[in-house]
């Protein structure tokens, strides 16, 4: 029996932490760093044919040598000598496939898409109000991170422009996992975890409000207000913004005490749902040029760059490889920029590092600029 796409069923391609290859559990030898290189840009694309100028253009960066056809040739020959004895039929896992070459690989067989998988199964468990079994698929979806993805790679930007995306996905997913966990009563098995986790993420909202809502529900009061006015510290000192509507409205909610202090169960789940933000939204919003083409922003993320792996691809001046990405979360649309050299602009202004889009924002990348048609945008981001 074989895995569509070639590889053995024994065969496991990881970027979920350092890239490897694995056949029934053993590490495989992948060569050099730019030879690595070569193939997490190839799995990054699984699939999809990656051009002899991207690969040069990522792996090299601005310093390629004379001969750099010629290098490309001997990195793809040493990689198709380690995959070509994980292949068990005649579809070569690493083809030559104009104008560059393609790598054929199931999603059993990819980490990342049984991420998405198992992550999307337990937001499905979510919405239909099955929170443990939400819950106990999400840790799985989670437990697949070794890392951060391609992190022996960092030194070359289109790995670490990658990591930044996904990370993103994987911090939305923890926020879903936590939110199921809280809504079956596990108040005291997170406290420690979003602790850690508004430490780590001082600007992520969201982990201060299950904080919050985590140490009211233990009793702890005066700890959950004082939690919310840290909050507001951070975002004032870092960014000069005030707290989202929903911040405000949970800090209404403590000192009123209208947050029951006993364990959530099932039924109760619109409560916790009001107090932390919405479960994952499926967007259909789009985003529109200056000339008029229309780009959709998918349900999971939307990437944009010059990259030929972004969801949104542009190549006008300006335009980093991986420039930004638009990622629904709880709380609405949320636009990260990623660590692009010229930055990311909203309405004209730069950002720091993320915010919320509303239907009509204006987003720059480059010399580009996309207007967001999400006539939803403003009522998520205001619950």
């Amino acid at each position: 029996m074989t895995v569509a796409g070639g590889a053995t069923p024994d065969v496991d391609f990881q970027l979920l932490g350092p890239l490897q290859v694995l056949r029934a559990g053993n590490p495989q030898p992948l060569g050099g760093p730019k030879q690595r290189a070569i193939l997490a840009l190839l799995l990054i694309n699984r699939n999809r044919v990656v051009s002899m100028d991207a690969l040069i253009e990522s792996v090299w960066e601005e310093d390629p040598p004379p001969a750099i056809v010629s290098s490309v040739h001997v990195a793809v020959s040493g990689l198709r000598r380690v995959l070509s004895v994980l292949s068990e039929d005649a579809r070569p896992i690493l083809e030559t496939a104009a104008p560059g070459y393609r790598l054929n690989l199931a999603d059993g067989a990819y980490d990342l898409a049984r991420f998405y998988a198992r992550r999307d199964v337990g937001v499905q468990h979510f919405r239909a109000g099955r929170y443990d079994r939400a819950a106990t698929d999400l840790r799985e979806s989670l437990g697949l991170w070794r890392g951060a993805a391609l992190e022996d790679l960092s030194r070359f930007r289109f790995a670490t422009d990658f990591a930044v995306a996904v990370e993103e996905e994987r911090l939305v997913a923890l926020q879903l996992r936590i939110d199921s966990d809280l809504i079956c009563g596990h108040h005291q098995e997170v406290l420690a975890e979003l602790t850690d986790l508004t430490a780590r993420h001082p600007l992520r909202e969201h982990f201060w409000a299950q904080l919050a809502t985590t140490l009211y529900r233990l009793n702890r009061q005066a700890d959950a207000l004082t939690c919310l006015r840290r909050l507001r510290d951070v975002l004032d000192r870092e960014l000069g913004i005030d707290p989202s509507a929903s911040i405000s409205e949970l800090e209404l909610r403590i000192l009123r005490q209208e947050l029951a202090a006993e364990p959530m169960t099932i039924d109760r789940a619109q409560e916790l749902a009001a107090t932390v933000g919405e479960p994952l939204v499926s967007a259909t919003a789009e985003l529109v040029s200056s000339w008029g083409a229309v780009f959709p922003v998918f349900a999971r993320s939307t990437r944009i760059g010059r990259a030929p792996d972004c969801d949104i691809v542009l190549t006008q001046d300006r335009v980093s490889r991986q420039h930004a990405v638009v990622t629904p979360t709880q709380d609405g649309l949320m636009i990260t920029d990623l660590k692009s050299r010229n930055g990311t602009f909203v309405n004209g202004q730069r950002l720091a590092d993320q915010r919320l889009l509303a239907d009509g924002d204006v987003i720059g990348i480059g010399s580009v600029s996309l207007t967001l048609r999400a006539p939803f945008a403003d009522d998520l981001a205001a619950h």
